[in-house]
Parts: structure tokens; C-alpha cells; sequence
């Protein structure tokens, strides 16, 4: 099963789908904020890694939590 879907949209951004390991269903799709393809694979791995800046504050959101895997 693939952990993540890379697309662009018509504005050339590219956004993801990451998949929650335990139903296989695909998240909302979010921004990496860049055009192009390596930055955003990059971002995606930080993101994978230390989970992804959600909220006002920009706090890292783990994937335990986003997922509620324990």
C-alpha cells in the first residue's frame, strides 16, 4: 500500500493525500506550497518524519495522532 498521493492542481502547486496506515483511506489533500516536484517529495519525508504544522501556532500534528495509531 503507498503512504502518500502526489498531485498537482491547476494552479501547478503540488498537493498530497497521505493514507492512514490502519484503514488504507486517504486523508484530505494538503498543500506543500511549492511547484516543484523534488521540494515537495522533500517536504513530504519532513512531514512523514516529524508530522505535519497544523493550527494558528504551527505546532507539528504526529502521525500516532493525526492517524490515532497506538
Amino acid at each position: 500500500m503507498r503512504r502518500y498521493y502526489l498531485h498537482t492542481r491547476h494552479n501547478g502547486v503540488f498537493y498530497v493525500e497521505l493514507v492512514d496506515p490502519q484503514t488504507g483511506v486517504k486523508l484530505i489533500a494538503r498543500s506543500t506550497g511549492t511547484r516543484n516536484r523534488d521540494e515537495a517529495l522533500l517536504k513530504i519525508a519532513e512531514w512523514l518524519k516529524t508530522g505535519i504544522l497544523t493550527g494558528r501556532v504551527r505546532k507539528p500534528r504526529l502521525g500516532e495522532v493525526q492517524y490515532d495509531i497506538r
